[in-house]
């Protein structure tokens, strides 16, 4: 059996490393069916497409260096859609380790206390597992080349390939296409190519502006006794009540001593001077969380952007030669804040309907049905349910706390009318004159830190030698506006010290980009006020290396 085994780990090996270089050294490659992201959505239509039909060639492109070492999340796992795809996870020996929610609470925090409040409905579930998602993506991918899909990591995607009005594969990093008879986009929030192309099919029109937060968590190892498996803590309140709208959390893991910590903090906030990552690192000092984490050890940190658009932001799902799976089409339950459940879901779903279509690589369909299909969904269901949550903190804190309260546990969805999102996250951002500026307090180095000394637990891999993967515009657009203006605010809401303003010989400011530090969360492509800054990936799968998150 182990002889057997490693000969199969071989030639998974063996199929992976065959596959790259292809991709990477001849000039165009084929394939049935090509996913560009290998996140739960991405890898779940891939297995659900071998699944059916084991002889159709499956290829997914990964721009990190290894399947999971880009993926943050809570992570409470809604296990509905995993049940769906493989029923026999859970006796999976290779599985993580999980543990089924045990205690879910809902906390109001002030700088003190936490008060506890009452859970709605929807964040009640009897199948939710506190687990690693970057470990469960790594799960997905060994199940994935098992079945046979080519999946190839450190293969960023940067561009789609249009031929005749269609999508017809992807150009890769390194310049090389792939053709396919059908593009899954499933890059996560925020993806590069996601974003070409929901602009140029303007698959937004007629939906509300796309609404984004910032997550950031840490993992830990807390003292004996204080880690209680499956207990799940949301808190609002403090330290953004007033300044931001935003969530935190703390869930502890099946592993002894595992905590996860985080906080989400949403980037339609006004006031420049916000520093989401030292908002973070003050959270933590809650006496309940500073007692729960001192004598404990911080093990990885990371942020992440997610989306909170919910269902009026979410774009048309299909377009000519492909679709838009997961967070890439912005189907994130904002109501439960988890969408690792409906980006899961959206893979099986594209993939059952694409063996109804034609497998060419020439003939491109239009892939209608899968939208039609999540539209028929529980997903649908649950986006349309919690759709007027978000919304209404627009109107202040109160009114969002007092609208959510009425929508879930009274309305459930039913309300004859929908709440919108009237802009975009980067214009909601004031001059910095007509606000004050916060003081935060320094790191003490045993709860909070600083942001270098957090970038040590994100794992960062990087190739020198390559151009940086962040583009200006305009390159006077820095000096002349953002830092005369909104007071060099993209040294606040990087969460990775990115962009730093340095002084000239000349006395002016210039904006430093230090690409090296970057741990993709896409906060810059969606703050920047003059939208001037522009993400794309990096090459040879660079970029932060989560083992836990």
């Amino acid at each position: 059996m182990a002889i057997a085994n490693a000969l199969a780990r071989g030639k998974s090996f063996l199929r992976t490393f065959c596959a790259r270089r292809s991709v990477c050294s001849i000039g165009t490659v084929t394939c049935d069916a090509l996913v560009v992201g290998a996140g739960p959505a991405g890898l779940a239509f891939a297995i659900r497409m071998r699944q059916i039909d084991p002889t159709k060639k499956v290829m997914v492109l990964e721009k990190a260096i290894e399947c999971g070492a880009h993926e943050l999340s809570g992570c409470v796992l809604d296990t509905r859609a995993l049940q769906h795809l493989m029923p026999t996870w859970k006796e999976d020996q290779g599985f993580p380790a999980f543990v089924e929610v045990a205690e879910n609470e809902v906390f109001h925090a002030t700088p003190k206390t936490l008060r506890r409040m009452p859970t709605p409905p929807a964040m009640r579930s009897s199948d939710a597992v506190v687990v690693s998602l970057s470990q469960v993506v790594r799960w997905m991918a060994k199940k994935a080349i098992d079945l046979g899909v080519e999946v190839i990591p450190s293969c960023a995607a940067q561009k789609p390939w249009l031929a005749n009005g269609k999508v017809v594969g992807v150009v890769s990093s390194s310049g090389r296409r792939v053709r396919t008879g059908i593009t899954a986009l499933a890059e996560g929030c925020r993806g590069n190519v996601s974003e070409t192309v929901i602009d140029t099919f303007h698959l937004r029109t007629g939906q509300d502006p796309p609404k984004y937060g910032l997550g950031l968590k840490e993992v830990w190892e807390v003292e004996a006794g204080k880690h209680i498996p499956g207990r799940v803590w949301n808190i609002i309140g403090w330290p953004l009540e007033g300044k931001a709208n935003g969530i935190g959390f703390v869930y502890h893991e099946k592993e002894k001593g595992r905590v996860s910590v985080g906080l989400t903090v949403a980037l339609d906030y006004d006031n420049p001077h916000i520093s989401p990552f030292r908002e973070f690192q003050m959270f933590k000092m809650h006496p309940k969380l500073k007692s729960l984490l001192e004598g404990g050890t911080c093990l990885q940190y990371g942020a992440r952007a997610l989306n909170e658009g919910g269902l009026q932001s979410v774009p048309q799902l299909h377009f000519p030669g492909g679709v838009l799976l997961g967070c890439a089409g912005g189907l994130l339950d904002v109501a439960k804040m988890r969408g690792v459940h409906t980006a899961m879901m959206s893979g099986i779903l594209a993939a059952e309907e694409t063996k109804k279509a034609q497998w060419s690589t020439d003939e491109v369909q239009d892939n209608a049905g899968y939208t039609r299909r999540l539209h028929e969904s529980w997903v649908w269901k649950e986006l349309h349910q919690g759709r007027n949550v978000r919304p209404g903190f627009a109107h202040g804190w109160l009114f969002g706390l007092a609208n959510a309260a009425v929508e879930s546990f009274f309305l459930k969805g039913r309300a004859p009318w929908t709440l919108h999102h009237a802009k975009d996250d980067r214009e909601t951002t004031g001059p910095a004159a007509e606000y004050e500026k916060i003081k935060y307090p320094e790191p003490d180095g045993k709860v909070t830190f600083d942001v270098q000394t957090s970038l040590l637990r994100s794992g960062i891999v990087y190739t020198h030698c390559q151009p940086s993967h962040l583009f200006l515009h305009d390159e006077n657009v820095p000096s002349e506006i953002n830092y005369k203006i909104y007071a060099g605010l993209e040294e606040q809401y990087c969460p990775a010290n990115v962009f730093e303003y340095v002084t000239e010989d000349t006395g002016d400011k210039k904006l430093q980009i230090n690409a090296q530090d970057c741990i993709h969360c896409k906060a810059c492509d969606i703050k920047d006020p003059t939208h001037n800054i522009r993400w794309t990936p990096p090459k040879n799968g660079s970029g932060p290396h989560y083992e836990q998150m």
